[in-house]
């Protein structure tokens, strides 16, 4: 048997303006998303609880950022995480990736959202030293 699931994935920008994360849950809602990849979130600690009341539908796993740049976050419908089973969670402290592995209809699978440094130099270290670790925190990895 089949199972279909919507994923979205989606630079942000920044969200810590309410109305602009209200319009986004909009969208999402609007797309049929279960599943959402944001990256460049913009939030930080302080705002973390009232982040997480405006996405009272969705579980969240996030890897905070600061207030003007990296931030990742993973949502999970909450209608939709009872197919799911998480198997294990890597958040970088930097905000700038997740690792979320996961059965999904008994399926496995490896989420992961990276948000890159944009200067060259900056974006070819991280690379060079995270893609290992990321490829190795994975249980459903392949090239």
């Amino acid at each position: 048997m089949a199972y279909y699931f919507h994923i979205l994935s989606l630079n942000c920008q920044g969200l810590r303006d309410r109305n602009k994360r209200l319009r986004l849950l909009e969208y999402l809602s609007n797309k049929k998303a279960e599943i959402c990849f944001l990256q460049e979130t913009h939030f930080t600690n302080d705002l973390h609880a009232t982040i997480l009341s405006d996405l009272d539908n969705w579980q969240v796993y996030s890897s905070i950022g600061n207030n003007v740049s990296r931030g990742c976050f993973i949502f999970i419908k909450k209608s939709f995480i009872t197919n799911c089973q998480v198997n294990d969670i890597m958040l970088d402290v930097n905000g700038r990736y997740i690792v979320l592995n996961i059965a999904i209809f008994y399926v496995d699978y490896s989420l992961v959202t990276v948000y890159a440094p944009n200067n060259q130099k900056a974006r070819n270290a991280f690379f060079e030293n995270e893609t290992t670790l990321i490829e190795d925190k994975c249980s459903a990895f392949w090239w």
